[in-house]
């Protein structure tokens, strides 16, 4: 595995950066509008146990 050393806050950012546009995340608003949103947004399970 190859290990990324961070010499400056700059770097940080950058790869910051990188990494939330490689995920899709870095654009205003990643999971479209309307109808397209709804689809591709991530599901949450809801927690029906009953215990918190």
């Amino acid at each position: 595995m190859t290990m990324i050393e961070i010499k400056s806050p700059q770097e940080l950012l950058r790869l910051r950066r990188l990494a939330l546009a490689a995920q899709g995340l870095l654009q205003a608003k990643p999971f479209g509008s309307g109808l397209t949103r709804i689809k591709k947004t991530p599901k949450l399970k809801a927690n029906t146990s009953g215990a918190n």
